[in-house]
């Protein structure tokens, strides 16, 4: 799984929290939903 020029973002939900950065990649997937597709590289 890679994730390829992330940026932070605000979700559209009004109620985000807003104690937490947002992140998402170029194609639209959110890192903290990512996070179970990685694998660690050896």
């Amino acid at each position: 799984m890679e994730l390829k020029n992330v940026t932070r973002y605000t979700p559209d939900d009004p109620d985000y929290d807003n104690n937490f950065l947002y992140f998402r990649s170029e194609d639209g997937q959110d890192f903290y939903e990512s996070l179970s597709k990685f694998t660690e590289k050896i």
